[in-house]
């Protein structure tokens, strides 16, 4: 997926509503933590992500270098799971019908999205009941 590209199409697809803009496509909510591959990994192994997460762990508490109490993460990638959601900003006010026509014309379980940020913006917008 090209996220860049995904933005533009999300927002070509939402322009006729003009209800809501596209601002980006990030991962979130990274369990137990990013996958990370450090310097030496790389030198080793090259890109082999196949090989155990160099990250550390102190039960829910992550660091990508070593401290005191934490041990190595050692999982594989497939171990290490995020979100992929689309940040959506409202353009103007508008209602519960017009948002769900609008946001049903994304292709998001297309594109592996599993869901939808909404960002607060100056005017404060809302969506309200129909």
């Amino acid at each position: 997926m090209d996220k860049k590209q995904l933005i533009i199409d999300f927002n070509k697809i939402l322009e006729e509503g003009n209800l809501f803009k596209a601002l980006s496509i990030e991962n979130v909510n990274y369990n137990p933590h990013p996958f990370t591959i450090r310097a030496e990994h790389i030198k080793r192994y090259a890109l082999d992500t196949t090989r155990p997460c160099a990250g550390y762990v102190n039960g829910n508490q992550y660091s990508n270098v070593k401290k005191p109490g934490f041990t190595k993460c050692g999982l594989s990638l497939e171990e290490h799971t995020f979100d992929i959601v689309v940040f959506l900003q409202l353009k103007r006010n508008g209602n519960n019908n017009e948002a769900n026509v609008e946001m049903k014309k994304l292709p998001l379980i297309e594109n592996k999205i599993d869901g939808v940020v909404m960002i607060e913006t100056k005017e404060e917008f809302r969506i309200t009941g129909e």
